[in-house]
């Protein structure tokens, strides 16, 4: 569990990062495509989503590159903790099931 805590604040580290930079820069890193939530409210797919209220950098966490990354700092710890995360939730899942839960083959393979 170490080990996730210093990704996720590696990770945090470069978010906090991202929100200091202008509000033009953090708009270089907003995808094109929007989708509207179960509430019918239309969302940007990924990237910065900026609110009233909070900020947020959304990323579907199965798309290893989005195209809209803020720096390849913020990537790169990014996929580290998610890779962590995957790799928790296979052994949580082995230990569940008794018995091993291959990695996909493909590096891509989600």
């Amino acid at each position: 569990i170490g080990e996730g805590k210093g990704l996720h604040a590696e990770l945090m580290s470069k978010f906090k990062d991202f929100c200091a930079l202008s509000d033009e820069e953090k708009a270089k890193a907003t995808s094109s495509k929007v989708y509207r939530s179960e509430r019918g409210v239309p969302m940007w797919h990924c990237g910065l989503e900026p609110g009233s209220m909070r900020e947020a950098f959304r990323v579907p966490t199965g798309m290893k590159d989005i195209g809209s990354w803020p720096s390849d700092d913020f990537r790169d710890a990014w996929l580290n903790c998610t890779e962590y995360l995957q790799s928790l939730c296979d052994k949580c899942l082995s230990i569940t099931l008794d018995k091993p839960i291959p990695r996909p083959e493909g590096k891509d393979d989600d």
